[in-house]
């Protein structure tokens, strides 16, 4: 009887320790998978590949518009940023177009930086963006991402200014 229980613990003991092995290799296996997105070595890349840019030094925002997402959001927020970008320096903001029905847009009249992405290549890389959204960068790298809503229509002022 001694040892059909010295047996049985055996067994528990040798079951807990697999049970712990595989959770072990298990937090391995996750922990090799898990990567951090390089946000500005994809927005460096997509730069320097479609319009042959680099990230400035000082503080820059990219006005990213998108062809993914609602086009009435996209267009009411272009249109509120067109009519209140006449006060701000238009040197710290640049403006990528991806969406085809706003391409021929005529913003040729403001004095702002304007780059076409007419063939939506942005959307080929591993950014979240959709409808309007602002990069903001500095020091050569993105410092963040900002997808606006509707309602941002409203501080849109507040949020390309520096």
């Amino acid at each position: 009887m001694r040892i059909q229980n010295f047996a049985l613990i055996f067994a528990f003991v040798l079951l807990m320790a697999s049970c712990s092995n595989d959770n072990e290799s298990k937090k391995k296996v996750s922990e090799e998978t898990t990567f951090n997105m390089d946000t500005t070595g994809i927005f460096r890349s997509y730069l320097k590949h479609k319009f042959n840019l680099t990230i400035p030094e000082s503080k820059h925002c990219y006005y990213i518009i998108s062809n993914s997402g609602c086009f009435d959001c996209i267009k009411t927020l272009l249109n509120e940023t067109i009519e209140k970008i006449k006060t701000i320096d238009k040197q710290q903001l640049t403006f990528i177009i991806a969406n085809e029905r706003l391409i021929n847009t005529d913003l040729t009249e403001y004095s702002f930086r304007l780059y076409v992405d007419s063939f939506a290549e942005i959307n080929e890389y591993a950014l979240p963006i959709t409808n309007v959204t602002l990069i903001y960068t500095s020091k050569y790298k993105v410092d963040s991402l900002l997808p606006l809503k509707w309602e941002d229509k409203e501080r849109i002022l507040k949020l390309l200014c520096f």
